[in-house]
């Protein structure tokens, strides 16, 4: 074989393998796309299992947990009860939470996250005053028997909420919508 043989042949590997990248990265959004859930456009019909308290800043209303097939969904709304426009980055003290079944058995945060309002997950939102977000926690492992939890703000004096699962819509008294 020779030196131009070989080089054609890379040429052809490397275009096909562009040919796949190219495509993955057409599709694989929109197949995600899919899965993505949409929080509640209005706040008013949502039903709040309890709420904790953040200094200088507003309520994080509990609104909801259920059971997954691997793992429970817990879902809040963050709300800027402030006088100013504010930058909010997930994760920190307010964030570190650990839920508790009725078993007294104890589910670690796996992870967590904003939604913005079109299902998209975020680090960092910024909220001015009478704003809110979506934010969901995923915990380790159900177990079937599971009917309630309490979740645990570790990092906001153990303040806790109980809650009645829900049997897998991740949402409590409202799931966020699957985007279409």
């Amino acid at each position: 074989m020779s030196f131009d043989d070989s080089r054609h042949r890379a040429r052809r590997v490397a275009i096909v393998a562009a040919g796949v990248l190219l495509t993955a990265m057409i599709a694989l959004p929109a197949i995600w796309a899919q899965e993505q859930e949409r929080p509640p456009s209005d706040l008013s019909s949502l039903t709040v299992a309890g709420s904790v308290s953040v200094i200088n800043f507003g309520p994080i209303n509990v609104v909801g947990c259920a059971k997954k097939q691997d793992h429970l969904v817990c879902n809040f709304v963050l709300k800027n009860d402030s006088t100013s426009t504010v930058d909010v980055k997930y994760g920190g003290s307010v964030w570190t939470t650990k839920l508790v079944d009725n078993f007294r058995i104890d589910h670690s945060l796996v992870r967590g996250y904003f939604l913005n309002g079109l299902g998209q997950r975020q680090d960092m939102v910024t909220l001015g005053q009478g704003d809110w977000v979506w934010a969901v926690q995923e915990f380790a492992g159900p177990t079937n028997e599971i009917t309630s939890v309490r979740v645990v703000f570790l990092g906001l004096r153990n303040q806790s909420v109980v809650v009645s699962l829900d049997s897998g819509t991740g949402g409590g008294a409202h799931a966020p919508s699957k985007s279409p």
